[in-house]
């Protein structure tokens, strides 16, 4: 559950009661906004799938005609008059060379490649991450001087209230006081 985080208070509640009343109310608005943020959902979804199968249409539409475009580049590359690009008049089409790319050979995976080149020395090609282990150190804290080290530890005591999210047990919450 998600903790709410004290800003500014704008009014303080005279006692227990009002306090009590307070988070209930707050119960009440984290429901009201989770079950907005799911009608929401739900027309998005809605919508998407209305569109969905129109979208499909138009891009099978679009993949047959890239492909007769091709076919007909292909079989007329006298039109290109030995270049690449052919203009037209409602656009270009033509090649276009991808840039240079990596794969592994058939068979081989990456994890395998990494390996062959550790086997062979070739470490100019492996990338090492390095980066501070927090962890390690938050946990030998006691052991290390962290000063020297640049660090510290950190730790706020901080306000949060977690409303019970569901209508009767905030209403038995409140009543039961």
């Amino acid at each position: 559950m998600s903790r709410l985080k004290l800003k500014a208070p704008v009014d303080i509640p005279a006692g227990r009661a009002e306090a009590e009343a307070v988070l209930r109310r707050i119960a009440e608005v984290k429901l009201e906004e989770t079950a907005l943020k799911a009608e929401m959902d739900e027309q998005l979804t809605r919508t998407r799938k209305q569109y969905e199968a129109r979208l499909a249409k138009l891009q099978d539409q679009l993949l047959r005609m890239l492909e007769s475009l091709r076919a007909w580049a292909e079989a007329h590359p006298e039109e290109f008059a030995g270049k690449k690009t052919l203009e037209m008049l409602h656009g270009l089409i033509g090649w276009r060379m991808t840039p240079p790319a990596l794969r592994p050979l058939r068979g081989f995976t990456w994890s395998a490649v990494l390996q062959r080149l550790k086997d062979m020395g070739k470490l100019q090609f492996v990338r090492i991450k390095e980066e501070v282990n927090r962890e390690a150190l938050l946990a030998a804290r006691d052991a290390e001087n962290l000063k020297a080290l640049y660090c510290q530890v950190v730790q706020e005591d901080e306000f949060f209230v977690e409303p019970k999210l569901t209508p009767t047990q905030s209403r038995e919450t409140v009543e039961a006081k």
